[in-house]
């Protein structure tokens, strides 16, 4: 039970051994059956469900997180190859090594004065490409367990974004921080064209990119990529210390190359 003062924002944070830490902030001021009354918020002494999300079978993965460098974007127009190991564009771009993936970057203008960006992820190997779904941020664990074998992956994805009149937003496929891309890469067909062989990962948004002043453009994209081939799984070892403000803190490195870490 918790009892106290407030304008109407509620936080709390809790933990269970053997469960994924879980948190939540709720305004409530934003549910229209919530109202004060004598001082009081009602309806009086109303209950709230904390969902605990188990620790079934973490593997250790490569993972790029807000302590990464953003990646540079040095060219405009032009698929250049991405690799989640190393977290960084392939030779003679970056130090990766694999493409996983291909990003593209087109914009306008020059510098910081833009109208028109977009962000695009593609990929042409078969059987392999992206699934966007939800994520459940109330916890350290925001992805489902698995990768859906099953399902129908996507080529292309892209983000956009627009700025008129000193102003912006996205217009095309923004990835909000209650969503996740499941990657699945690495692709291996037999000789009748049927899957044999792959690998799965996710990315969490929010996902940042932009122009930098570096280069023609930059992004941070915070992902995860299971080293052992057709394993689905997407529960990342979590053994290091969280923090509530934020779902990455620098960690113990067991190996790191790149912008990418291993753990």
């Amino acid at each position: 039970m918790v009892e106290g003062r407030s304008n109407g924002e509620l936080g709390y944070y809790c933990v269970k051994e053997g469960f994924y830490n879980t948190w939540e902030t709720k305004h409530l001021s934003r549910f229209p059956d919530v109202f004060v009354s004598s001082g009081r918020w009602q309806p009086y002494g109303m209950t709230n469900t904390v969902v605990f999300k188990r620790k079934v079978n973490p593997v250790a993965m490569y993972v790029a997180d807000r302590c990464s460098d953003y990646t540079l974007l040095p060219i405009v127009g032009e698929p250049l190859g991405f690799d989640l190991t190393v977290g960084d564009l392939i030779v003679p771009y970056g130090s990766g090594k694999t493409r996983d993936f291909d990003v593209t970057y087109i914009r306008d203008g020059e510098g910081s004065t833009f109208t028109n960006q977009e962000l695009i992820f593609s990929t042409h190997d078969p059987f392999a490409g992206f699934l966007k779904v939800s994520s459940d941020t109330y916890s350290m664990f925001k992805s489902a367990y698995y990768a859906d074998t099953n399902a129908v992956y996507q080529k292309e994805i892209r983000f956009s974004f627009k700025r008129l009149g000193g102003t912006g937003s996205y217009i095309d496929g923004q990835m909000k921080d209650d969503e996740c891309i499941v990657l699945r890469t690495r692709t291996r067909i037999d000789e009748n064209g049927r899957l044999i062989g792959a690998h799965y990962g996710k990315i969490y948004g929010p996902l940042f990119f932009g122009f930098s002043l570096k280069a023609p453009g930059e992004m941070k994209i915070l992902h995860y990529f299971n080293p052992n081939e057709n394993d689905p799984n997407l529960e990342a070892d979590t053994t290091i210390p969280f923090d509530i403000r934020s779902e990455w803190l620098p960690i113990e490195q067991k190996h790191m190359e790149g912008n990418a870490r291993w753990r």
